[in-house]
């Protein structure tokens, strides 16, 4: 069976739903045959074996490098378009490449990757009348912009999706309460199919920051993450102990960001560090606790990251997080600072501490990328 993947879910260079569909082709039985529209790539999964995707030449990131102009991306995507010979970015390489599929019919079912799916200037409404009767499968992995945003022209483009959709993959239930609640897509429209997690244990030797005693934050930064939530509520355990720090993993601090630091006197005692898959295991390993403070989310692939090399998890008690991490995880209310700080000074206590870890690494067991392909190749011969 041959499943077309569009490429627009898989253009993050990290995050999870890039690392979900990777794991998806890794992991799909034998009678699966994914077609992965991508000529150049960003995602660091598939540039890696066994998919060795080239790397892409042209992509925003390599656009006027260092400029911080405002509209550099509406620049960006105008002179991609005007100058394909010149400058032949990769989204539209793989966007063409799409559509060359999606016209030769070479496939049994269309599985989008975004939620949005390949919309830039040849849209779903173009393309789903020319595939026919040939089943589509949506996987959403949240609705943030749906909640947060709610912006117009996004609820009529996931209307059309969703209606269009022969069937709807959601990562969590409470994904698929949302799209109950927002879309009244019909509940036996949607199955739950959970991520998996990738055990790290080989990774774990060694630190990136030896001998320090570190609270970890993973990811994006800023909105909804609530990371400036998280910093000014550890400021007093912060000042209290000169020798706890922060660690953040993702992109580098804006001077905003290092400004607020400097005001709150905590420069010194907060840290950023872009991490490798090879890495990132020891540095969840050796924290003290990776919190996760977000206020929303479709899974959070991080959590089954830090349970399986023994890290404790704090965790805010919203959206998706109780679902996904059960007892093995402490919780704060939605902005509670103080209760953000109970929670991570419950640790010292180490018979307790080890008393998570091991509740941890029980709730891990619970959730495999094998378990995840399977159950989506099912949903592919049910809607064959």
């Amino acid at each position: 069976m041959r499943v077309l993947y569009d490429d627009l879910g898989l253009r993050e260079s990290h995050g999870g739903v890039s690392r979900y569909f990777s794991e998806l082709f890794r992991n799909f039985p034998s009678d699966i045959e994914p077609v992965i529209c991508q000529q150049e790539s960003v995602n660091k999964y598939m540039l890696s074996p066994p998919f060795n995707i080239p790397p892409a030449r042209y992509s925003f990131d390599k656009f006027l490098p260092g400029c911080n102009l405002i509209g550099r991306s509406y620049l960006y995507r105008l002179v991609s378009g005007m100058l394909p010979r010149l400058f032949p970015a990769y989204e539209r390489m793989n966007q063409k490449l799409f559509k060359r599929h999606i016209g030769s019919l070479d496939f049994d079912i269309v599985h989008l990757t975004s939620p949005h799916g390949s919309s830039e200037g040849w849209g779903t409404r173009a393309w789903h009348s020319v595939i026919g009767k040939k089943p589509i499968v949506l996987t959403v992995h949240d609705l943030i912009p749906d909640k947060l945003n709610k912006s117009h022209r996004v609820a009529r483009q996931r209307r059309f999706e969703l209606g269009a959709a022969s069937h709807i993959i959601a990562v969590s239930n409470n994904t698929k309460r949302d799209l109950i609640d927002l879309y009244n897509v019909p509940e036996a429209k949607i199955s739950v199919i959970y991520h998996g997690y990738t055990a790290k244990v080989d990774n774990m030797c060694g630190s990136v920051f030896p001998d320090m005693r570190y609270i970890l934050y993973v990811g994006k930064r800023g909105g909804y993450k609530n990371s400036d939530f998280f910093v000014r509520s550890m400021v007093p355990m912060l000042k209290s102990d000169k020798e706890l720090h922060l660690v953040f993993t993702g992109g580098r601090f804006s001077d905003v960001e290092l400004k607020t630091f400097s005001d709150l006197g905590i420069a010194n005692q907060v840290h950023q560090r872009f991490v490798s898959d090879a890495e990132m295991g020891g540095l969840m390993a050796n924290a003290l606790c990776f919190v996760y403070p977000s206020k929303y989310e479709g899974f959070g692939i991080p959590i089954l990251d830090a349970f399986s090399v023994g890290c404790p998890v704090v965790l805010s008690r919203c959206s998706c997080f109780p679902e996904v991490a059960g007892d093995a995880a402490l919780y704060f209310d939605d902005n509670d600072a103080e209760g953000l700080r109970s929670c991570v000074k419950s640790l010292s206590d180490d018979a307790f501490r080890q008393k998570m870890i091991g509740l941890g690494k029980i709730r891990v067991q619970m959730f495999s990328w094998i378990d995840a392909a399977k159950q989506t190749a099912d949903i592919y011969r049910k809607v064959m």
